[in-house]
């Protein structure tokens, strides 16, 4: 199954907690803002994100397909749990 990194900026506390908390139901969360998902349905997480949270001009969110893992150094932010 595809793996896609969301990464996001927002500027109120109460939408990234808002974010933040959905993201956590759908994937693993990798650090602060940055979330890795697992799905077969990019439309399916394209709305997801849409219905989730409203982005303004000076914000963002990015999603990235992840292809192939090449160095991790560190521990994990949490234990993996897919959910998907």
């Amino acid at each position: 199954m595809p793996k896609f990194l969301v990464c996001y900026d927002l500027s109120e506390e109460k939408k990234r907690r808002k974010l933040r908390k959905k993201l956590k139901n759908e994937g693993l969360h990798l650090q602060w803002s940055v979330f890795e998902v697992e799905t077969d349905d990019v439309e399916k997480l394209r709305d997801f994100l849409n219905q989730s949270v409203e982005i303004e001009k000076f914000e963002s969110l990015m999603v990235f397909r992840i292809k192939k893992l090449i160095a991790k150094f560190g521990t994990d932010w949490e234990v993996p749990e897919y959910r998907i």
